[in-house]
């Protein structure tokens, strides 16, 4: 019995064991733009001879597909074929720790009025989303109480610490962030 239990411990050991040198990091959601992209798992003439069986299938309309003149597909391939293929990362994390698939309308608004810079941009190129950016789009309050809650963080030593909800709205009805810090650094 004991020689029994011995192997079973060595062989869950074994079993859940990870090799850092080996690590995948395959189904892992990473940022916009976190993770390589291309034809990693499947290659060129793999997806174009499954875009041509879905063609004779029926599923793909054959006029949606654009070569160019060495016959490659330049348009028109269908989305789980890049998905599958490598080509598009299918999910990503966004800047509130959210996971939305590529297609979300989410990743195309933009972030700051001055930039015209995307969600996705955003992300993939670690562009900035500010406070004086929540100012020009009237402090919208999940992205401002997020900013406020890492500029005012909740348990600082020698700080007189204020409701965030509260701090938005003074933001949003015209008050200042120099008038925040004013509060933040009052120690009487």
């Amino acid at each position: 019995m004991g020689l029994k239990i011995a192997v079973l411990v060595i062989m869950v050991s074994i079993a859940m064991s990870g090799s850092t040198a080996n690590a995948s990091h395959e189904g892992l959601i990473h940022s916009p733009c976190g993770v390589e992209t291309g034809y990693i798992h499947m290659t060129v003439a793999e997806v174009d001879d499954q875009v041509k069986d879905r063609i004779a299938d029926g599923i793909v309309d054959a006029d949606s597909i654009n070569r160019n003149s060495v016959d490659i597909i330049v348009s028109g391939t269908p989305h789980d074929l890049l998905i599958s293929a490598g080509v598009i990362q299918e999910y990503a994390v966004n800047r509130f720790d959210q996971v939305l698939r590529y297609d979300d309308p989410f990743w195309g608004g933009v972030v700051n009025t001055s930039s015209k810079f995307t969600e996705w941009e955003t992300g993939c190129y670690g562009l900035t989303y500010m406070l004086s950016d929540a100012e020009d789009d009237g402090y919208p309050r999940v992205v401002t109480r997020k900013l406020l809650g890492e500029r005012y963080v909740q348990g600082s030593p020698n700080k007189y610490h204020f409701d965030l909800d509260v701090a938005v709205e003074f933001l949003q009805l015209g008050g200042s962030i120099s008038g925040l810090d004013n509060v933040w650094n009052f120690n009487g």
